[in-house]
């Protein structure tokens, strides 16, 4: 008895630190787009009344009806956006995601023996499980669809192992399922698949779990979802949305997260995000195939489903890890089953141990992560706030071209007195549209074409250097049609001349600065051949520190002047202010670095040196400036 309660009290402190791990992870600042179209419907559904509107009503470019595959997901966000902020969306985010690994506990207490160990194969597991999860951690209506798969599946196999009735609440939670997420195929799919397994099982008298009986209970249960999935305002479509969406090949082709499953995935700068599901894989493979006299037939089938959709598309790897956790949990109990841990006494080390190695981890990977920015709120430098701060304090007029990425955060920041050119609701759109702005980023004509078509007057385009320099758009650099008003790290504005932008022009125009993703040649113009005009580049960096000073490529290209002028006191300095602004540049300080050389301090130089190799080990300058500070020091 005594044993009992205090096997009964580690396992409460173990799952608890894991939980704790589990939900502080989650509680990430966001750094995903999307979330602001659904903000945007919801809101627009809200104040409306309405679900169904026949023409889109944020979109400058389609009349397609708009998006409500996920209208209930958006109203919930715009109600508590209301209340609570993005502050109060992401700690849902984190609610949500701890309550699907929640389910997964309970996935895999359903059904594996319980020995002395199992708590901390389970621990170990889960925590290997949210780091796979961890790139997809989204505040998006994926975090309801983890959660209704990880509680069908608890459901269905609480069915077939203890005969629970919660089954026959499967119908109900596929009309919520259908109406916060497109993904609701898969809830139809998991009653059908759980048969078919069980099914076999009971022909063959493969350790069935399901008598006669309760094959034609989940046979019905199966059956009614298909037509509680119909109500939404989309009926059967919804249930199809997928098909069409997977059917659009240029689509497919272009959007990262619905690209194949590659080695690039999984080896390389791909690892620090798939290693989690590369490691549960191997896991789960590992435990089917060790127990393979044992499998379980409907829990192999769910496997090899769900992994052909991880490797179909990257999207799915989170909806995959769901299923293996338990998997694979399972199998590694059976495996260490021999290991009695009450009789060897290490459970208070063990115990110490994970709690230990738990903290630390939350300190290094999770608190400090740069990835994936702990707290509450919006990650910095993510969105073009100040980009549409700038265009609302000027009030800018007239049709926009966007990056498809800022589109549901100018949805939700402009309309209704600015329609969005493209966003993230590819359903909507037709392909041609979504070609044309693919081939009018680097083809001129076709720009042009657009522009005309359309009517446009301004763009706002991504301009970060870490992950938009797909959007570049090098035709609008000293493109006499054009100007650019505005720049700073996350966006750049061109406005269109004519004489409803003159005003604007006249203020704010760059004619001389501009952004170079760190590639400051274009001034060697005005240095070697204009030099009458290196005054001008320098008064409109001095104007982008003065209204953006967190631009810290404005500062190194004032450094890049004065340098080349010999100025390297203050060339330093600005280098120095563009360090503070940005630590992770390495060629800042490689740049650093052959400043110090050249005025003769080479154990800062050194310094700088390896501060540039460590943010990036294939600095050739940091590469050469450090061989070159050795060599002298062995003379």
């Amino acid at each position: 008895m005594i044993e009992e309660k205090r096997e009964k009290i580690n396992t409460i402190i173990i799952l608890s630190f894991t939980f704790l791990f589990i939900f502080l992870m989650a509680l990430s600042k966001n750094a995903d787009y999307d979330i602001f179209f659904h903000l945007a419907t919801g809101k627009q559904i809200v104040e409306t009344g309405s679900i169904n509107q026949l023409s889109d009503p944020f979109s400058l470019t389609t009349s397609n009806p708009m998006m409500t595959t996920s209208w209930l997901s958006g109203v919930v966000f715009y109600i508590l956006n209301n209340v609570a902020g993005m502050e109060g969306l992401v700690v849902l985010k984190a609610i949500v995601i701890t309550a699907v690994f929640f389910f997964m506990y309970k996935n895999i207490r359903t059904s594996a023996r319980h020995g002395s160990a199992d708590i901390y194969i389970c621990s170990a597991v889960l925590i290997v499980a949210a780091y796979a999860v961890r790139m997809r951690m989204f505040v998006r209506p994926l975090i309801f669809e983890l959660l209704l798969l990880s509680l069908y599946i608890y459901i269905l196999n609480s069915y077939r192992h203890k005969g629970s009735k919660l089954l026959f609440a499967l119908p109900f939670l596929q009309i919520i399922w259908v109406n916060v997420h497109p993904s609701s195929i898969l809830g139809v799919a998991l009653p059908f698949l759980f048969l078919v397994g069980e099914g076999i099982k009971y022909l063959f008298n493969w350790m069935p779990l399901l008598d006669k009986r309760g094959l034609q209970s989940l046979a019905w249960v199966a059956v009614v979802m298909i037509v509680a999935s119909m109500v939404n305002p989309r009926g059967y479509g919804a249930i199809l949305f997928p098909f069409k969406l997977t059917g659009q090949e240029i689509y497919m082709a272009h959007i990262d997260e619905w690209q194949p499953l590659k080695i690039m995935h999984l080896i390389g700068y791909g690892f620090r995000y798939t290693w989690g599901f590369s490691l549960l894989s191997l896991l789960t493979v590992f435990a089917l195939l060790y127990q393979w006299r044992k499998t379980d037939l409907t829990e192999a089938m769910l496997f090899c489903l769900f992994m052909f959709l991880a490797l179909r598309r990257v999207r799915v790897i989170p909806e995959s890890v769901i299923v293996m956790a338990p998997i694979a949990s399972k199998g590694l109990a059976e495996i260490i089953s021999r290991l009695d841990l009450k009789k060897l006494g290490y459970k208070g080390a063990i115990n110490g141990i994970l709690i230990v190695t738990l903290s630390v981890v939350f300190y290094m990977d999770v608190l400090n992560s740069k990835t994936y920015a702990f707290g509450l709120g919006l990650k910095d430098r993510v969105f073009p706030a100040k980009a549409v701060d700038f265009l609302k304090e000027n009030n800018i007029t007239g049709n926009m071209y966007n990056s498809l990425g800022y589109g549901g955060y100018l949805m939700w920041r402009l309309y209704p007195r600015h329609k969005v050119f493209i966003d993230g609701r590819i359903e909507i759109y037709d392909e041609r549209l979504y070609k044309d702005y693919l081939d009018a980023h680097s083809n001129p004509d076709t720009w042009k074409a657009i522009a005309e078509r359309y009517d446009i007057d301004w763009v706002i385009l991504e301009y970060s250097r870490d992950y938009a320099k797909k959007e570049r758009m090098p035709h609008l650099v000293g493109n006499p049609d054009w100007a650019l008003v505005y720049w700073d790290p996350v966006a750049t504005v061109y406005v269109k001349r004519g004489p409803k932008n003159d005003d604007i022009i006249k203020r704010f125009e760059y004619r001389y600065a501009r952004p170079s993703d760190l590639d400051f040649s274009y001034i060697d113009l005005y240095l070697l051949h204009e030099k009458d005009k290196v005054g001008y580049v320098i008064e409109e960096l001095k104007k982008n520190n003065s209204t953006n000073p967190d631009n810290e490529e404005s500062y190194m290209a004032n450094a890049y002047i004065n340098y080349y002028l010999g100025n390297k006191n203050e060339a330093l300095r600005e280098l120095k202010k563009a360090i503070e602004i940005n630590p992770n540049i390495g060629f800042a300080y490689s740049s650093m670095g052959e400043l110090y050389r050249e005025m003769g301090d080479k154990k800062m130089a050194e310094t700088a040196y390896l501060k540039a190799l460590n943010i990036d080990p294939s600095d050739q300058l940091a590469i050469a400036g450090l061989k070159s500070i050795r060599q002298h020091s062995k003379r």
